[in-house]
């Protein structure tokens, strides 16, 4: 049988023995069912469909199989039964679904793939209980296996290999970006997993790379899931000689409880093997997440600027008329959008709110007395304006002196049969509430409606990793696995509900950049640090692993002054434009300093906007250190238009370096013409491609947080 589109293929074999290869671009993956399990067999990057049954077998030590579970304390690697294999396309994209049932425990799962074309597939499990009682997963790698095995995983040197390990380090607020390679060492396991302080998948993100440094592949993992997380990788170059990858959610046992007869679906892997560089594994990766992973609204064709109001008017000090002037400045400076961020919400006296934080008032969600006319004004003046609507909602959480908590102390998560501890006067709903889920889901459809929201901006998450547990059926069970159930369905379904709603992620800034949530969004925010050189650290990593148009930056922080206007708002343009103002009324600053943001946003929107969706992004500078004493001395971004005709390239210096820059494109069309616009001198010059790509352009910027713009179309 074969399920084919011109860019992927799926091929089912069942003689002699069940066989898989699931073909993406390029990129081929092979699966047999064989020994009472399901294997990976082997990975090309060429399209070459070799003969599984004629490769060698692996070792009987070796764990191949293609998922992991964990019931009842039973593990299941093995000791299933072939069901059934079925084929089919949505949305363009080649699906299989292999039908497995256990021989020994009641549980059934459905081995779930989408191809898209990419050099990436989708990869995810239906597990069912299959019995009459009720049955707990303890644990679950949703993909696990063999990527590579015998003579390419190199020499016989039993400490060091040719592998690394390419992820983020950082773990806490603020800390995103921060990409780094690591070696891996022979036949030590590297464990990965969300170290944040939050129940997400956390600031380091469950993404990561691995390549040698004797071949040109790159292996890419993601997996779309917001909760915790862990993977394991094991480079073994003198015995077994493998290299393996197991991958999945992660929570205290059990991490989900299946009532008889029920059925859950776990997270998506997303996994790409291709050849090249860096930029190659990059481009297919972004390309993978703009065709299957994020969705697409007629509503937002291009990135929309956005003015946030929490910069100017901050969270306790929003009132009516300073929303209406600031609504008027954000016009004049050239924003789509215009959000209302926290503070806008609780039925208390204003005085209440003031040096509070924030989230004292949160489930309260109406307009405060504040806003004596609720939003009918604001609202009214945002269109007036031509922009659209957004308001800030954080729908996991509720407020210590709110009225909702005071009528429903019983709704909050608990841990050893105890309310958790408030943070900032923030609880965490108990999502496994039914009242909760009806309640939450109930008033986003208000909120939406009520104040004709265009944009929702969800923030918040579970305050604790753990999140909560509940006891019940014998079992005490982690409720992190049901959160997000809920959460993602019920952003599911305000998606189905209001099609043109635009829903934008923030999570204490870059807390959740899944590829779960991300799925169920439009954009998002990558962090709340807007301070060089951090800030360029955070987008040069974060683009890495994302498409850079869904990425939201602030050009302004509390202390923007670390740098010139340029270098801000040049920065703000390999992103998402998300002003912020600053800290003070924006409308008291020196009026050079709003037409030089002005400048920038119309760049923006004329230029910068219609060049993201689709462009290739060439990362001059992959690795960007800010903290090591051999600090980065220069960030350098080259985006380039699907169609080749623009391109913009951004030079950061960060340190007082004396050495130029060289900077040679590796993007354009080798056989045309450009004009090049320098942006520090306003001066341009037409220049043939293949002579920049051959001697490039010699940048020496003297003072460190400076920068220079290039912009280049086709003549």
């Amino acid at each position: 049988m074969t399920a084919e589109r011109p860019w992927n293929r799926i091929l089912v074999r069942h003689s002699p023995a069940p066989e898989i290869h699931y073909v993406s671009g390029l990129t081929v993956y092979a699966e047999r069912f064989s020994g009472s399990k399901l294997a990976g067999r082997y990975w090309s990057a060429n399209g070459c469909i070799d003969d599984p049954e004629a490769l060698p077998a692996f070792g009987v030590d070796v764990p191949c199989h293609a998922f992991s579970l964990n019931v009842d304390g039973q593990s299941l690697d093995w000791g299933w039964r072939f069901v059934s294999a079925d084929q089919g396309e949505r949305n363009g994209r080649g699906t299989a679904s292999i039908g497995l049932a256990h021989e020994v425990r009641p549980v059934s799962v459905r081995v779930c793939t989408e191809v898209d074309g990419t050099g990436f597939l989708s990869r995810w499990l239906e597990i069912t209980n299959a019995g009459d009682a009720r049955a707990a997963l303890a644990s679950v790698d949703v993909f696990s296996g063999v990527l590579l095995s015998g003579a390419v995983l190199g020499g016989a040197d039993f400490e060091k290999t040719p592998f690394r390990v390419g992820r983020f380090t950082g773990n806490n607020w603020s800390q995103e970006g921060r990409f780094a390679w690591e070696p891996l060492t022979n036949g030590v396991r590297t464990g990965l997993h969300a170290a944040g302080p939050y129940g997400t998948s956390g600031f380091q993100c469950p993404y990561f790379l691995l390549t040698s440094d004797r071949a040109s592949g790159f292996f890419a993992f993601y997996l779309g899931w917001s909760g915790l997380w862990k993977a394991d990788i094991l480079c073994d170059t003198t015995l077994r000689r493998t290299l393996h990858v197991r991958i999945g959610p992660d929570a205290p046992a059990p991490m989900r409880v299946l009532a008889p007869g029920e059925t859950v679906v776990t997270p998506k892997v997303h996994v790409g093997y291709v050849y090249g560089d860096l930029d190659g594994c990059v481009q297919a990766a972004h390309e993978h997440i703009r065709r299957s992973v994020i969705p697409r609204s007629p509503r937002m064709p291009a990135p929309l600027v956005t003015h946030n109001s929490a910069g100017s008017q901050g969270l306790d000090r929003l009132d009516e008329a300073s929303t209406l002037r600031d609504i008027e400045l954000a016009h004049e400076l050239g924003a789509e959008v215009y959000t209302v961020d926290a503070g806008w919400f609780g039925r208390c006296s204003a005085s209440r709110r003031l040096k509070a934080p924030y989230p004292r008032f949160m489930g309260d969600w109406v307009p405060g007395e504040w806003y004596p006319r609720g939003f009918a004004p604001i609202v009214e003046k945002v269109r007036e304006k031509g922009m659209r609507f957004g308001l800030w909602i954080e729908p996991e959480g509720i407020g210590l002196a709110s009225d909702v908590y005071r009528l429903h102390p019983d709704w909050v998560v608990k841990r050893e049969g105890k309310p958790l501890p408030h943070l900032a006067e923030r609880l965490n709903l108990d999502y496994t509430n039914p009242e909760v889920r009806e309640w939450v889901e109930s008033e986003l459809v208000r909120v939406v409606t009520e104040y004709h929201v265009d944009v929702i901006r969800f923030d918040g998450a579970p305050m604790s990793a753990y999140v909560g547990e509940r006891e019940g059926g014998g079992h005490i069970e982690n409720i992190l696995w049901r959160h997000y159930e809920f959460l993602y369905g019920v952003m599911e379904r305000l998606a189905e509900r209001f099609p043109d709603l635009l829903i934008e992620n923030c999570c204490g800034g870059g807390g959740r950049l899944d590829l779960g949530i991300l799925s169920r969004s439009h954009r998002t925010q990558i962090s709340d640090e807007a301070r060089p050189p951090r800030s360029v650290q955070i987008l040069n990593g974060i683009t890495l692993m994302l498409p850079p148009e869904y990425c939201m930056v602030f050009p302004f922080g509390s202390r923007q002054e670390t740098a010139d206007l340029d270098f801000l708002c040049r920065l703000v343009l390999f992103g998402g434009f998300y002003n912020l103002g600053w800290t003070g009324r924006m409308e008291d600053q020196h009026p050079g300093t709003l037409e030089t943001v002005r400048r920038y946003i119309a760049l923006y929107k004329s230029f910068v906007a219609p060049l993201q969706p689709g462009c290739r992004v060439f990362h001059h500078t992959p690795v960007v250190r800010v903290d090591a004493e051999d600090r980065t001395p220069y960030c350098v971004w080259e985006y380039v238009s699907a169609d080749r005709r623009a391109a913009m390239v951004g030079i950061f210096k960060l340190t007082d370096a004396p050495e130029p820059f060289r900077f040679t494109p590796r993007g354009l069309d080798a056989g045309a013409t450009y004009r090049v616009r320098f942006d520090n001198d306003g001066t341009a010059a037409e220049v043939p491609a293949y002579a920049l790509r051959q001697q490039g352009i010699t940048m020496n910027l003297p003072r460190p947080l400076t920068s220079e713009l290039l912009l280049f179309e086709r003549v």
